[in-house]
């Protein structure tokens, strides 16, 4: 995918980019990446990188050099990219995990480790989620509705004493959950280090899921 997410296949050296990626043709027609290059090539499908592509060319005259760097630059940011934006890891982790024994040709191409840093930062703040205002006071706390569902999309606020309660508490868990916790053994713990404010402490039920044998 192109940075404006559309499709971009790569090939010896060279970008190409799908004009028409929305046609209902069985025949796809890309064209190099740079406007004013003649360059074109086609598939039998849009679907790159899922599937094994041939890529058949029609032109291969490019007003440019190939560049075989390109892509591994291209492919280094979109990981940084893409952790960042599906988990909470540090920028220095990232970083970690997208070192590569690459080649010095490339090495030398890749940007700085305050520029990946940077990178990383931006991607987190664009997908961080729009969390609700800190309460002062028990009653002032909602919920937003993304947060009363699992990750399954399943209910995960399973109950709330409610904004009258001048003790109020919440629970949070899924009807499975208490299904494996009915005929289990439950083991109970508290923590104070990790409980928000307004809170003392949050209790955590657990148990031990047992695979019987056949």
């Amino acid at each position: 995918m192109s940075q404006k997410k559309k499709p971009q296949l790569f090939h010896i050296g060279f970008f190409y980019k799908l004009p028409n990626p929305n046609s209902n043709s069985t025949k796809y027609i890309w064209r190099c990446r740079l406007n004013n290059c003649k360059a074109t090539g086609y598939t039998f499908t849009d679907k790159i990188g899922e599937t094994d592509v041939k890529f058949y060319i029609t032109n291969e005259i490019h007003i440019e050099t190939p560049d075989n760097t390109r892509f591994e630059k291209l492919e280094h940011r979109l990981f940084l990219k893409e952790r960042a934006a599906n988990s909470d890891d540090k920028p220095r982790k990232i970083i970690n995990l997208a070192e590569r024994p690459y080649e010095d040709n490339v090495l030398a191409q890749l940007p700085s480790n305050s520029a990946d840093r940077q990178a990383i930062v931006r991607e987190q703040k664009r997908n961080k989620p729009q969390y609700p205002k800190q309460p002062e006071i028990l009653s002032e706390i909602e919920v937003p509705d993304w947060l009363k569902m699992s990750l399954k999309n399943e209910d995960f606020l399973f109950y709330d004493s409610g904004p009258s309660d001048m003790d109020r508490f919440l629970i949070f868990g899924t009807r499975q959950n208490l299904k494996l916790v009915e005929y289990a053994n439950i083991f109970c713990d508290g923590t104070f280090s990790v409980a928000p404010k307004l809170f003392k402490y949050i209790l955590f039920m657990l148990c031990l899921k047992m695979k019987l044998s056949q």
